[in-house]
């Protein structure tokens, strides 16, 4: 197992972050401002949660939570709630255990917090299903819509439910 490090990703950490948090084809200037916004207003309110696997060299993943507000209309909503939203690992730095620590370091900060945890992927992204299966994670619709993303058919939304924290959600006041 190589040598590498989970910690909380920092203000400090922006530009080194836009790499795995911008879409392909993304606006590089849109990603620093909403990365920015989060660290100014979303992680102090504890509703964003980013973490990164540092090694001497650098940032190799990043990973990333939230709590989404979004109304269930229809089977193509997803519902409001805590959402793991990526995990991205470097190329050369994949198979090796830092996605599963990111995810791991991510689920526990989400249990103090809720028994409901959500999540998103396309059908064709195995790595993911099965990275997600293993933590708990069951699938439970299809063709659902994502955060900033349309609507497609193969969109998957999966849920890991556990019994026995009982916590109502965020008043919407409080999200930005």
């Amino acid at each position: 197992m190589s040598d590498y490090q989970v910690r909380l990703a920092t203000l400090d950490d922006l530009e080194a972050l836009l790499g795995y948090q911008t879409p392909v084809g993304g606006d590089l200037d849109a990603t620093r401002a909403r990365l920015r916004h989060d660290f100014e207003v979303r992680v102090p309110a504890e509703r964003t949660l980013l973490v990164l696997a540092s090694v001497a060299e650098g940032v190799v993943g990043v990973g990333r939570c939230s709590y989404i507000e979004r109304p269930y209309e229809g089977l193509d909503r997803i519902p409001s709630g805590w959402y793991l939203q990526g995990v991205r690992v470097s190329q050369g730095w994949r198979r090796q255990g830092i996605g599963r620590a990111l995810t791991r370091r991510r689920l526990e900060w989400l249990e103090r917090r809720t028994d409901t945890i959500y999540y998103t992927t396309l059908a064709g992204n195995r790595p993911s299903i099965a990275l997600h299966r293993a933590f708990g994670f069951d699938e439970i619709a299809r063709g659902v819509d994502a955060p900033a993303a349309p609507v497609r058919a193969d969109r998957l939304l999966f849920r890991r439910q556990r019994a026995g924290l009982i916590r109502p959600p965020p008043a919407p006041d409080t999200l930005s």
